[in-house]
């Protein structure tokens, strides 16, 4: 059992250091927020219980240090896995870092660390808002193209004064409820 306990601790920071490794040196255009919190947020319940268990354990005390540590570059990566941000987002934050961009060349949260972006992450948090700012209103640009893209609007001769009116408006008033 005792085996066991610490294999489970070993294992546990082990698949952390990995995963680290992995969020911060792949890609950032590949990674999912939603699957990076969810594995730290499991990692750090993980290393609560076994520092309840195991109140002496140097391991565990190194997984919540990891876990801490890592916790401190999550707002990062939160802001750039955004998958709102496109070509000229890109070109922004790495015009604030004082870098090139080029889209042929694939960079990682390292990469951006080495260029000192966590001291601009406010602008990198504001071009990300935009980003998903504007990723809605096209979105909602592309709905209202569609819906409306099928709409005939029929004119009628109003009386015999030689104007037009719109007529059958029921589709439109739906449209324009919706």
């Amino acid at each position: 059992k005792e085996c066991d306990a610490r294999y489970g601790v070993w294992k546990t920071l082990y698949d952390f250091e990995t995963n680290i490794h992995s969020w911060t040196t792949s890609s950032v255009m590949g990674l999912d927020i939603n699957i990076i919190t969810g594995d730290v947020e499991d990692t750090s319940t993980s290393a609560y219980k076994m520092g309840k268990a195991n109140k002496e354990d140097r391991v565990v005390y190194r997984l919540k240090d990891e876990v801490d540590e890592f916790k401190q570059i999550m707002p990062l990566i939160e802001e750039l896995a955004n998958a709102a941000l496109k070509e000229r987002h890109w070109r922004e934050i790495f015009d604030i870092v004082g870098s090139n961009f080029d889209p042929e060349v694939p960079f990682s949260i390292k990469d951006l660390i080495e260029l000192n972006v966590m001291s601009k992450m406010e602008e990198v948090q504001r071009i990300s808002t935009n980003a998903s700012k504007e990723h809605s209103l096209e979105t909602a640009l592309s709905k209202m193209v569609e819906d409306w893209g099928s709409i005939e609007f029929k004119l009628i001769p109003y009386k015999d004064t030689g104007t037009s009116i719109l007529g059958g408006t029921d589709d439109i008033q739906a449209l324009l409820d919706d």
